[in-house]
């Protein structure tokens, strides 16, 4: 390889790295201005957007996840160019279809629970005196 050729190939690469940091910031600005509604119409007690760039000399990783934080339970999902917020974003829904219906369920069995202990206490009395 010549030398003009190197520098060629030294500058596209650092176009090209440049290019992906941009595009990593932007979707990481995405997802910064679109988590907060989602978690506001979720009910979430907080939400995260966690991201990172990495060279640990095999090659640059872009990682970027986003979360919320729902009472004693965290759903999340990572982004990327091919997974982007929409996915991600549709990924926590169906954790959170999840979520409420188990704690729909959580809640008819407490409600069971204090029925069937106001019926005994009823029929302690009635009976039991």
């Amino acid at each position: 390889m010549t030398q003009q050729e190197k520098q060629y190939s030294d500058t596209l690469a650092r176009v090209i790295e440049h290019n992906a940091i941009n595009d990593h910031i932007k979707l990481v600005q995405d997802c910064q201005d679109r988590l907060p509604a989602l978690a506001a119409e979720l009910g979430a007690d907080s939400y995260k957007v966690d991201w990172s760039i990495e060279n640990d000399g095999n090659g640059t990783e872009y990682n970027c996840s986003v979360g919320i934080q729902m009472p004693h339970h965290w759903m999340g999902s990572y982004v990327s160019t091919s997974h982007p917020f929409e996915k991600a974003e549709k990924s926590i829904r169906e954790m959170y279809a999840k979520y409420a219906e188990e704690a729909d369920k959580r809640k008819r069995r407490a409600e069971e629970e204090l029925i069937k202990a106001a019926l005994y206490e009823d029929y302690k009395k009635m009976y039991l005196h």
